[in-house]
């Protein structure tokens, strides 16, 4: 069983992604926060995740409290939304606002079973 972090002010963005990853991931344990201050309240309790879906800036995320409790889950980080420069950022695993069950499972196949560090 996967255990996510979706980190998304928008509810029915964050809605939508988990049920993109329920229909990929049926038994995946999904834990929803709107702020990254909320994500580290969650995750300080320890839990621990496997992926975040970040809607945050990748330069801004790095020197954050979230990041370095992602990093001690050695989670994969996944940014979304228009935030992320893809030419600038190339090396950073990347959602668009408009995906879809197909696109969400693009990436949940990718990097799920080899479990890449957060940038």
């Amino acid at each position: 069983m996967s255990r996510i972090l979706i980190v998304e002010p928008i509810a029915i963005i964050a809605e939508d992604l988990a049920a993109s990853i329920r229909a990929w991931d049926p038994d995946a344990e999904i834990l929803t926060a709107a702020a990254p201050e909320a994500g580290v309240h969650l995750l300080s309790a320890g839990a621990k995740v496997d992926m975040a879906f970040l809607h945050l800036r990748p330069e801004s995320f790095a020197d954050t409290a979230l990041a370095g409790l992602l990093a001690t889950s050695n989670a994969v980080c996944v940014f979304m939304g228009h935030s992320v420069n893809r030419d600038r950022d190339a090396r950073v695993l990347s959602l668009d606002f408009t995906f879809s069950d197909t696109s969400v499972a693009d990436v949940l196949t990718l990097v799920l079973p080899k479990k890449r560090k957060c940038a």
